[in-house]
């Protein structure tokens, strides 16, 4: 593949995931500062633990049912894997423009 096309896509895919990769990573940051900083109820020292996919916080919230999935009909796991596709694509593309260049030279 040409190196002009690979970059027209990498960047193609790149904007698409920045929008959805700012969404899941912040959504994330949000949870772990609520749940750090704003806490509701005092944990026992270390007998109370919670589970990685338990939703953290208000279960109500928009920002835990955007960062945990919890869609209806299995949405969540279309979401996960497409955006681990595009991440994918994006480092296994961005690794062929980067050797391309460097051959170039």
């Amino acid at each position: 593949m040409r190196q002009l096309v690979l970059r027209k896509w990498h960047r193609r895919i790149g904007i698409t995931l920045a929008f959805f990769i700012v969404l899941q990573a912040g959504s994330g940051l949000v949870l772990v500062i609520e749940d750090k900083f704003f806490e509701k109820e005092e944990r026992a020292e270390g007998h109370r633990h919670r589970h990685e996919h338990e939703v953290q916080g208000d279960e109500n919230s928009w920002v835990a049912a955007l960062h945990h999935g919890t869609y209806p009909l299995g949405i969540h796991l279309v979401y996960r894997s497409l955006l681990a596709l595009g991440i994918m694509v994006m480092a296994v593309s961005g690794s062929l423009i980067f050797f391309s260049m460097k051959r170039s030279k």
